[in-house]
């Protein structure tokens, strides 16, 4: 049964940043685990997502011994937002997504192996730059895509 404190309480060592990524602040987070670290997982989000929202699960990752690490993409939750009405999630193109995931990645002081895991637009994104980004396939010991938006039918 889940907790409901657990959802909306941020997990124990958790530090908020940003970072930087052509002219767009990305807000992201880090929740290390105290002592060793069996492997680092980067937590991609979902479209209309923010970091908070994933609470519970960073604490159930981090239960089983994984530092874990997530970004508001741009456009959404505190990350910027390049339109006047911040009720509205915006990106001018696509590759910005799969840029920002490769500057996440890259700024990640990764313990042990550093596993991608993301929900529906996160998963997408994960499963695209791993597809079209060599450089960053190097960096992953591997991916959980959870509902990836993929193949959607817009009609």
């Amino acid at each position: 049964m889940s907790n409901p404190a657990r959802r909306l309480s941020p997990p124990p060592g958790g530090q908020f940043a940003w970072l930087t990524r052509g002219g767009a602040r990305l807000r992201t987070a880090a929740f290390p685990v105290a002592g060793a670290a069996r492997g680092t997982v980067a937590l991609l989000t979902g479209r209309n997502e923010f970091i908070e929202k994933y609470y519970e699960t960073v604490a159930d990752l981090q239960d089983r011994g994984f530092d874990v690490h997530l970004m508001d993409w741009r456009g959404q939750g505190l990350s910027d937002r390049p339109l006047a009405d911040r009720m509205k999630g915006h990106v001018g193109d696509f590759m910005d997504y799969i840029d920002d995931l490769a500057a996440f990645v890259a700024a990640i002081p990764a313990r042990g192996p550093l596993i991608l895991m993301g929900h529906s637009m996160g998963g997408h994104i994960i499963a695209r730059a791993l597809a079209e980004r060599p450089g960053l396939r190097s960096l992953a010991a591997g991916a959980v895509v959870l509902s990836a938006m993929m193949a959607i039918d817009t009609g």
